[in-house]
């Protein structure tokens, strides 16, 4: 599909997003219960793990509710990056560092036809541009989540739009980008015994325009290795590179794991690669299991299998909430 049919396909879907948010709205009470606002604490340890090493974040944020609508929070991530043995063969490197601040908008509707939940996600370049934790410039994400149970069973879908292509709790990923890029997700969970459930879903990230992949394992300026440190510069609708360094692998597809026949993709072999929309293409699959024994705990273990560039990342994940006292 080229760029002007991407860009067709997104248009109408935040027309459909812009006319299911007004339906909801509409017919959502207009009162709310002021008892509801108050600060939040959240913290969370998440991390993801494949062939290439692990990849782990301590997140911590506060937040403020303001209505039953209306949220807000703010927080820091740092990053604990572990390269494997088959990372470090190709010239990376573990690392420690913190990332990007965050601020989180959020709009939570519940209504008997779709709850709905917007959520606008913008970052701060405080990470480390030669560690892969920033991408120098800042970062938005603007991302749609509706819902509805029937009994146990919720389908869900997530439909967003971004300059970035956003870790998830169940893929934190080995590098970070910059570029204009739609994300879509469908699937469903399943309620298991009030405190657990299970789910499935499909993914799939359709970029537009130049992007950029900064790698969280190829540090820039680092010696030794198959250009590293340096920028791979992808030629348009080619395999081939301009530049220091060159593409690995079949394809004009670039990211996370191996290409045909088991060769590299640049993010493995170089600190930033630029190119064109394929260069961050992604889809595939994940599946999960979330527990909450306690309302302010969060337990949560995963798997995402990426078909594009076929890697399977298993995830966990452990995370807090609480309510602050009043002042």
């Amino acid at each position: 599909m080229n760029v002007k049919g991407k860009l067709v396909i997104t248009g109408v879907l935040w027309g459909l997003i812009l006319f299911a948010c007004g339906t909801i709205l509409a017919q959502s009470p207009a009162t709310s219960n002021g008892d509801e606002r108050g600060f939040v604490l959240y913290e969370s340890f998440e991390g993801s793990s494949n062939s290439l090493g692990q990849v782990t974040v301590l997140d911590s944020a506060i937040g403020y509710r303001f209505n039953r609508y209306f949220s807000v929070d703010a927080g820091l991530p740092v990053y604990f990056i572990n390269a494997s043995d088959t990372a470090v063969a190709d010239g990376g490197q573990s690392g420690n560092g913190i990332g990007n601040v965050f601020v989180d908008l959020y709009l939570t509707v519940d209504n008997p036809v779709v709850n709905y939940e917007s959520r606008l996600t913008g970052t701060a370049p405080t990470g480390d541009k030669d560690l892969g934790l920033t991408t120098g410039l800042a970062t938005v994400d603007w991302n749609n989540y509706f819902d509805h149970d029937f009994g146990n069973v919720r389908p869900f879908a997530n439909i967003g739009i971004a300059n970035t292509v956003s870790d998830t709790p169940y893929f934190v990923r080995p590098f970070s980008t910059l570029g204009t890029e739609g994300h879509f997700e469908g699937g469903a969970s399943l309620g298991l015994f009030r405190i657990a459930r299970i789910g499935a879903s499909l993914y799939d990230i359709l970029p537009a325009g130049r992007q950029k992949v900064y790698s969280r394992l190829v540090h820039r300026g680092a010696a030794g290795g198959t250009g590293q440190g340096g920028v791979a510069m992808m030629a348009l609708r080619t395999n081939q590179a301009v530049g220091p360094g060159t593409q690995q692998g079949g394809g004009s597809g670039m990211g996370p794991g191996t290409g045909a026949g088991g060769e590299r993709t640049a993010f493995q072999t170089q600190s930033e690669t630029i190119g064109v929309s394929d260069l961050t293409r992604d889809n595939g699959y994940s599946a999960w299991l979330n527990i909450s024994p306690v309302r302010y705990l969060f337990l949560q273990a995963g798997y995402t299998r990426s078909v594009v560039y076929r890697l399977d990342t298993f995830s966990f994940g452990i995370g807090f909430n609480f309510d602050l006292p009043s002042m």
